[in-house]
């Protein structure tokens, strides 16, 4: 597995990224899944957007608020959502961010 963490402050174009993967996509190619949300009730892009604009406005010392992170798997790892969910989990738990 590996990890790309990337940070900023930008939430929409942050949370634009993520939203385009879980919408309509041509046919022929896989959507991708929210598979695992913490303390947002919902999919809206503005709904999204605001939870984390309202998080991110709780401490104003920090530049880049907004952390990324995309987790890679080997093309051979054969793995269900509640494996990947699992993973996830874990890592985030790892890293610190299990609360967030």
């Amino acid at each position: 597995m590996i990890a790309k963490i990337s940070t900023g402050s930008y939430v929409e174009g942050m949370v634009k990224y993520n939203h385009e993967k879980i919408k309509e996509v041509p046919e022929g190619e896989e959507k991708g899944l929210l598979l695992s949300v913490n303390n947002i009730k919902s999919n809206d892009f503005k709904d999204i957007v605001d939870a984390i604009s309202s998080y991110n406005s709780l401490n104003q010392n920090v530049t880049k608020p907004n952390i990324h992170i995309s987790l890679s798997f080997h093309k051979d790892d054969i793995l269900d959502n509640d494996t990947i969910n699992k993973i996830a989990d874990d890592y985030m738990k790892d890293m610190g961010y299990n609360d967030q």
